[in-house]
């Protein structure tokens, strides 16, 4: 399984390919399954979730890293708590565009998605982020009070997503 590049609707040479295996003899001992099989399923949900999330996957990349790139040094820095309205933006943005991303290919609310999806995973992505920023950096320091700012963006766009967007994006389907 592969995925195309496509631009300004013409498909492009290039692939990605997914799910490279084709070792159908390659047999699991439990399942009535093989490697090819798996893997192939294993494509299908990735490019599944890279078709109903691309904005939400990308936030999650550029998250990723602007979290251990060596930032440079600004006059923003002077401004107090700068920083925490930055990491609240930043997963308030993530959730938000979960919520846009979710709204615009659902008919109805998976509220176990949802709260998975768009208030859990993204606070345990915020923790491990600021661990690893702790003990794997030198250039880098984890903050408790970042991980609560980026709890408290995550937590006040899940109620924006509900409460405001849930309603005027399903009314738009309608």
């Amino acid at each position: 399984m592969c995925l195309m590049w496509y631009k300004m609707g013409e498909k492009m040479s290039k692939k990605i390919y997914i799910s490279p295996s084709n070792q159908s003899a390659n047999t699991y001992a439990t399942g009535n399954t093989n490697e090819k099989e798996q893997c192939h399923k294993i494509a299908k949900y990735c490019v599944d979730y890279l078709k109903k999330y691309p904005l939400t996957l990308l936030v999650i990349s550029v998250i990723c890293y602007l979290s251990f790139f060596k930032p440079p040094q600004t006059e923003m820095e002077t401004i107090p708590g700068i920083d925490k309205l930055v990491h609240t933006c930043m997963y308030g943005g993530l959730c938000f565009l979960f919520w846009t991303d979710y709204l615009r290919t659902h008919r109805e609310l998976n509220r176990r998605k949802i709260l998975w999806g768009c208030i859990i995973l993204p606070i345990l992505m915020s923790g491990i982020i600021e661990l690893l920023q702790s003990y794997c950096t030198e250039h880098r320091g984890g903050d408790w009070m970042d991980f609560a700012a980026n709890s408290l963006g995550v937590l006040l766009a899940a109620m924006v997503g509900y409460n405001i967007l849930r309603p005027l994006i399903w009314k738009k389907k309608k």
